[in-house]
């Protein structure tokens, strides 16, 4: 029989799921604006992590400074990288020997491969997610960075965010220098794949294909299907394709020829500094790596001449043909010439005078007209009316008169530069095709390491 206690439960009603809010993060370089909603997120342990530290100082002088904002703006978390360990008896200039002499690392680590983090700010419950998001967009922005360094003082640990990224590294039995801290370590490729470089093989056309599809159609139209698998089966000592491989599957190809018309570039561009894209030679010591310049003058020939020194000469009788004095006395009650429009009067003063207007396109040009046509196209009324309306001057301008006809294009001559003859064979190589996937074209520079 079954208890009282099973037969008075209630039925149990379904559970709700739980909704998780999503949201969308944005990383961006910090802005000296940032500073005061960074503040905002400073806590007890970040101030035994990193110390009292200046927001605004640290953001202006920062290698890289990093922050995460959702859709409305707000920052979610930030952190501060720079090129030197934020430890006080260490000179940011000599931090190599101090870390080397500290810590026992098996990397070589150079200023231009590492940096060190110097801030991290977070809003609690974002503080796991928004520290790897961090680290990631670093590596991804700085291919070159391979180590990422912590330092925290001795008394203190970091914050449970940054222990699952940073692991500590090996102390010396006989350090002495800098006692009271403690190095953390991150390494690249635990964050962000780390791409291979090998030749390509006839295999990696089915990998290939797909992102070639997605940028552009154009080399299929143009060549077919087949025409990857077709450029790899034709490798041969002058031309060689390559594929940056991630895990297995090919991500990124590259296709490079050295046959190079080295002579065509030096024509056209300044390439001395780099020995002309060539090998040096020994016969090259008597080239002179500072150009010169000579001038080819070309005679003109001599119908080009005369045909030139006719037209100067047409010029100048027209310019003494249209000079001509003009006087205040020469005026006559019977005709009244007002800026180019003549007034006609008949018979006495008292009979209604007829006026003859002048037609719309000379109205509207006005004196435009003088500049814009010759002498010769122009109306009397124009030319008088024009010439009456320049108060002072008695006579027409002659550089008006001279600019109005259009001189000639005569040639001064052209310049040639003397291209040096290098005697060593090409150094140089040309890049046939190049494609890799968007979430690794920040990678690309791997393909010339």
């Amino acid at each position: 029989m079954a208890s009282s206690k099973d037969s008075m439960k209630s039925p149990s009603k379904p559970r709700t799921p739980h909704t998780v809010s999503h949201q969308v993060i944005n990383a961006r370089r910090t802005e000296s604006l940032d500073a005061p909603a960074i503040m905002q997120l400073v806590s007890e342990t970040t101030q035994q992590t990193f110390g009292l530290v200046n927001v605004v100082n640290l953001i202006e002088k920062a290698v890289l400074a990093v922050t995460l904002s959702n859709e409305n703006e707000e920052v979610m978390g930030h952190a501060a990288f720079f090129d030197y360990p934020n430890v006080p008896d260490v000179d940011p200039a000599h931090w190599e020997e101090w870390l080397n002499s500290a810590c026992e690392s098996k990397a070589a680590c150079t200023p231009l491969n590492t940096l060190f983090m110097h801030y991290f700010v977070s809003k609690p419950e974002y503080s796991h997610g928004a520290a790897g998001e961090i680290i990631r967009t670093m590596f991804n922005a700085v291919p070159e960075i391979h180590f990422c360094f912590l330092c925290v003082p001795s008394n203190a640990y970091p914050e449970a965010a940054l222990d699952e990224l940073f692991k500590p590294m090996e102390r010396l039995d006989d350090v002495q220098s800098s006692p009271g801290h403690v190095v953390f370590v991150c390494h690249r490729h635990e964050h962000v794949p780390v791409l291979h470089i090998r030749h390509a093989s006839v295999e990696d056309h089915d990998d290939l294909t797909p992102i070639f599809n997605r940028q552009s159609d154009m080399l299929k139209m143009t060549y077919g299907d087949f025409f990857l698998a077709e450029l790899i089966e034709a490798q041969d000592n002058n031309m060689h394709c390559l594929v940056a491989e991630v895990e297995g599957t090919a991500v990124g190809f590259m296709s490079i020829c050295n046959d190079v018309n080295v002579h065509l570039l030096n024509e056209c561009f300044e390439l001395v500094p780099f020995h002309g894209l060539s090998k040096p030679h020994h016969d090259d010591h008597n080239i002179v790596h500072k150009l010169k310049k000579s001038r080819i003058t070309s005679p003109l020939p001599q119908k080009q001449e005369e045909r030139v020194s006719s037209a100067k000469s047409q010029d100048e009788d027209q310019v003494e043909d249209k000079e001509v004095k003009v006087t205040e006395g020469e005026k006559t009650d019977e005709q009244k010439s007002v800026d180019g429009d003549t007034v006609v009067t008949e018979g006495t003063a008292e009979e209604s005078p007829t006026m003859v207007k002048p037609k719309l396109s000379e109205a509207c040009m006005g004196d435009s007209t003088s500049s814009l046509h010759s002498a010769h196209s122009m109306p009397e009324s124009a030319k008088s009316g024009g010439s009456q309306h320049r108060e002072g001057s008695g006579r027409i301008s002659k550089d008006s008169q001279l600019a109005a006809s259009p001189k000639p294009f005569i040639s001064e001559g052209l310049w040639r530069r003397e291209l040096p003859e290098y005697h060593g064979k090409p150094n140089a190589f040309s890049i046939q095709l190049f494609i890799i996937d968007e979430r690794y074209e920040m990678r690309s520079v791997k393909f010339y390491l």
